[in-house]
């Protein structure tokens, strides 16, 4: 666990030293999205660290736009 917190510590020290010149000079608004696109980074980060069982991004995405799609099918599939 030590090694992946390491390899984590490191790679978002990357991004922030990478992007700090950057951050510098955006708005209010372009932080505010550069935070919750930080935030979202940190989910999936948190499940390599830990080790844990938690769903992955792309599960939530399924479970919300999964009817939707159906129902776009459906009405899209040819009548026989």
């Amino acid at each position: 666990m030590t090694q992946k917190v390491m390899i984590s510590l490191v790679v978002y020290f990357a991004i922030f030293v990478y992007d700090r010149p950057n951050l510098k000079l955006a708005s209010g608004r372009e932080r505010l999205v550069y935070l919750m696109l930080m935030t979202a980074a940190l989910y999936p980060c948190l499940i390599y660290v830990l080790d844990l069982h938690w769903s992955n991004l792309d599960e939530w995405i399924h479970s919300v736009l999964k009817d939707p799609a159906k129902r776009i099918v459906e009405s899209v599939k040819l009548s026989s």
